[in-house]
């Protein structure tokens, strides 16, 4: 069953790392941490339910196939090939229910990981892997390279249905002609042919995300606090672009720009709404993307 788990980067001296600020968040915000935090942990577990379409019978079938492969390594063929018989029977199954299907969800998982830290002391510890590498120093720049990631990262594992039923079958026939040996081998990459996906969101995109989206609800009633909200989004997008999540051209020079010229607008008193719309609309497209 698919569980929520929570990591948190360890504190390292060269990214500056401070209690206070939790999730690279400035000290002071126009929206509350504890509202943040809120969305974010809603985003993990919409990111999971997308994910968490687990197939009972295709998780048994991985299940029974650890099984058999113990039986043979235990020398109980005759276990190894009554559970086989029950694993064949579940990959039938899938097979008349998901023809289409080419992999079948097993299992999935979602893992946040915080940075904490501010923009300056990521920039600086950019520079500071950098010059390690060039000098080849290549383990010491790992481990603030390391750091360098503040994202949501869901795992998803499936069964191959090009191959697997086929390998299940395989080892049928080796061991009826007394191939233990082979069996096991066949079985050991069967289980090693499992895919697995991952997808990340960073988790500055989505604190920026909800930064517009409540200044657009507060733009009309509260000028100052949206102007606030959009320039602590603007933060929030340049510590993204800082560590790597996208394109560092194209994707956040067209989000600062249209976040400038909201704020000019709502300095002016103009409408804002459909400017809103439109920049929480290429927010989500480069959340999706990346």
């Amino acid at each position: 069953q698919a569980q929520a788990k929570q990591k948190t980067v360890k504190e390292e001296k060269p990214l500056g790392l401070n209690a206070r600020n939790r999730g690279i968040l400035p000290d002071s915000l126009n929206l509350p941490a504890d509202s943040l935090q809120a969305n974010i942990a809603r985003q993990k577990q919409e990111l999971l339910k997308k994910k968490a379409k687990h197939i009972k019978e295709a998780m048994d079938a991985v299940e029974g196939t650890q099984d058999a492969l113990a039986a043979l390594q235990h020398g109980e063929k005759d276990k190894a090939m009554a559970v086989l018989t029950q694993v064949d029977g579940k990959i039938d199954l899938l097979l008349a229910r998901y023809p289409e299907d080419k992999l079948i969800p097993i299992d999935a998982s979602v893992d946040d990981f915080n940075l904490v830290s501010n923009l300056d002391a990521v920039k600086k510890a950019r520079k500071e892997a950098k010059k390690l590498l060039d000098k080849g120093y290549v383990q010491d720049a790992r481990h603030i390279i390391d750091q360098l990631v503040s994202e949501i990262r869901v795992t998803t594992v499936y069964l191959p249905m090009d191959t697997y039923p086929d390998a299940i079958k395989e080892v049928a026939k080796l061991l009826d002609q007394g191939k233990e040996d082979e069996a096991s081998r066949v079985l050991q990459m069967a289980l090693s042919t499992l895919v697995v996906d991952e997808q990340v969101v960073p988790v500055p995109i989505i604190n920026a995300e909800a930064m517009i989206e409540t200044a657009s609800q507060v733009a009309d009633t509260a000028k100052v606090k949206a102007q606030g909200l959009l320039k602590d989004a603007q933060g929030q997008l340049a510590m993204a672009k800082e560590l790597g999540y996208g394109k560092r051209d194209g994707e956040y020079k067209t989000l600062e720009k249209e976040i400038k010229s909201i704020s000019e607008k709502l300095t002016k008193g103009d409408k804002t709404s459909d400017l809103f719309h439109r920049l929480l609309n290429h927010v989500r497209a480069l959340k999706k993307k990346i």
